[in-house]
């Protein structure tokens, strides 16, 4: 049986994670950042945050529980293609050149994570929670790039509803909690198949995406920020 406060909370850490995207969209309207090297290791060192949250969730939640709901061979399958997938759409937006690439990317972790959320949360209630911290973390740097990116669009129609579009992500949020909750929870294997696929697209678009932008000349602080960002996925994995 499904309580509502079970299916309440769920939808309340995908309202909380969602919004932390709208909060990385307000941080890209920072105007009051002059200097260019300031601007520029803040930028990579908030992308190297959200990168090292991610990497915490594949490592410490998404992949050792998603392993022990599925047989190897289908933990690697479900890996491998889960990766394949993430390329295969990487690829086309980057053939298309369209001005959405980073939205999309949030939404790639965004709405699977958000359905893991809802599926362990009557199982395990402090991993749920871990879960939803972590996408806090890792939605700040995105909804930042998405921002940008819908800003720099030049036909400007997208980037006058930059915040509806936010909030249509948290909507999407709020959707995939009550599948999460009213539709995976009963199926571990289902419930597998899901981390283990969001795991192999996570770590694809870490590498190809967030770790080639790190690098800055001359300073090596915004790699740090992976470093910080997988220790909040070590304070808060001490808990669960």
């Amino acid at each position: 049986m499904i309580f509502p406060n079970v299916l309440f909370d769920a939808i309340f850490m995908a309202v909380m994670a969602g919004a932390a995207s709208m909060l990385g969209g307000a941080l890209g309207q920072v105007s009051f950042i002059k200097r260019d090297w300031i601007n520029s290791e803040l930028r990579h060192g908030i992308l190297a945050v959200g990168g090292g949250a991610l990497v915490a969730a594949v490592a410490l939640v998404l992949v050792p529980d998603g392993m022990e709901l599925l047989p190897a061979w289908a933990a690697v399958l479900s890996f491998l293609l889960g990766a394949f997938a993430f390329m295969q759409l990487d690829l086309y937006l980057a053939r298309k050149g369209t001005p959405i690439a980073q939205l999309i990317a949030l939404l790639l972790d965004y709405i699977p994570e958000t359905i893991v959320l809802g599926a362990i949360i009557t199982e395990n209630y402090s991993k749920a929670v871990f879960i939803s911290v972590i996408m806090m973390v890792q939605n700040v740097p995105e909804g930042f790039n998405a921002y940008r990116e819908l800003k720099g669009n030049k036909s400007g129609v997208l980037a006058k509803h930059i915040y509806l579009t936010f909030a249509a992500v948290i909507a999407l949020g709020i959707v995939s909690a009550w599948v999460g909750v009213r539709v995976i929870e009963d199926s571990s294997s289902l419930l597998g198949v899901v981390m283990l696929f969001c795991s192999g697209g996570i770590l694809y678009l870490v590498f190809q995406d967030i770790a080639p932008e790190l690098k800055l000349e001359n300073s090596h602080y915004p790699a740090y920020g992976a470093v910080l960002g997988f220790a909040v996925g070590l304070i808060g994995h001490s808990f669960v």
